[in-house]
């Protein structure tokens, strides 16, 4: 976790050309290096790639069973290449035939060419968290310079494993900071893809800064005081188990999200819920603020007197 000074100029000048920089520096290292090896063995049978180096028969078949119901084990080496970097061998129910006649791996998939994935969920995030990294290094082009990509080489058959392994911990060290929000959430998403827990010893972040700020929460803000705030949030809003829209950021069990998209307007002071739900203005948010301090609650306009509003309850119980 990184500690930030919020009126230093210095901590900030640091924040972006050393912390926030090496995260960007693992993700386009990561991104490119999967290019690299999209190019390396687009136009090579697996066949050829396995006598070419041995890298690639751990790459391809470490974890293998041989057995067509289940060929690889759960945490298999190629099961994160598959899952997770997306590259793998179909056609395995044929290898393992040629297997059984007497084949030697090479020769049982010198007509096989590797299977190249579009995206899977870890590249989808990490392409979409690059052009957001970029932007900030964008706009900030006149105070810090935007750092390289960090090279990886292939030497052996962890070099996929090792370089999302830096991404990860680049990205642990961010958190839990409540600034550039949409690339924090991005952070704690990363850490809840599920197939990534498979191999590496990795927590839910998000549940974690969830479970540590409901306890702040409950020790400073009085339910009591504010018992008809939260039922008529709970009365107009909508509840979800996730905080982005998309279905990001999952929480557990007690919390719950309520939120409203629309139909919340400020009229006179007052505030006009859907469903005839009206509370006092101040009342309102003097509710929500701590909460939106946590970055656990928001309220976004949608016109002069209009806006949607999302918010984290089961602390409360």
């Amino acid at each position: 976790m990184i500690e930030i000074n919020y009126h230093s100029e210095d901590a900030w000048q640091k924040y972006f050309s050393v912390d926030l920089a090496e995260f960007y520096s693992c993700v386009a290292g990561f991104l490119n290096l999967r290019d690299s090896v999209v190019q390396q063995i687009s136009d090579q049978t697996v066949g050829e790639l396995i006598k070419e180096s041995g890298l690639w028969k751990s790459v391809f078949f470490g974890g293998f069973t041989a057995d067509e119901s289940e060929p690889y084990y759960e945490n298999a080496l190629a099961k994160f290449y598959d899952e997770v970097f997306g590259i793998r061998v179909d056609n395995i129910g044929a290898i393992i035939s040629r297997l059984k006649e007497g084949s030697t791996l090479e020769s049982a998939t010198k007509d096989i060419k590797p299977t190249i994935k579009e995206e899977t969920p870890v590249l989808k995030k990490l392409s979409e968290l690059k052009p957001k990294l970029e932007t900030i290094y964008k706009i900030l082009r006149d105070v810090v310079d935007k750092p390289n990509a960090k090279e990886y080489e292939i030497r052996d058959s962890f070099f996929g494993l090792n370089a999302l392994r830096d991404v990860l911990n680049a990205g642990k060290k961010l958190l839990p900071l409540y600034l550039l929000r949409e690339i924090i959430l991005d952070i704690y998403s990363l850490f809840q893809i599920e197939s990534l827990a498979k191999f590496f010893n990795i927590e839910d972040e998000f549940a974690k800064f969830v479970k540590i700020n409901a306890g702040k929460l409950k020790q400073s803000i009085v339910v009591s005081q504010f018992s008809n705030v939260i039922d008529k949030i709970k009365g107009a809003g909508y509840s979800r188990t996730y905080f982005r829209p998309n279905g990001e950021c999952k929480i557990l069990d007690p919390f719950t999200f309520y939120y409203r998209e629309g139909g919340s307007k400020i009229e006179s002071g007052i505030v006009r819920l859907p469903y005839e739900h009206s509370l006092n203005y101040t009342e309102f948010f003097a509710f929500l603020a701590p909460i939106m301090f946590l970055d656990l609650a928001y309220v976004r306009p949608i016109s002069e007197k209009e806006f949607y509003w999302c918010c984290l309850l089961g602390w409360e119980r």
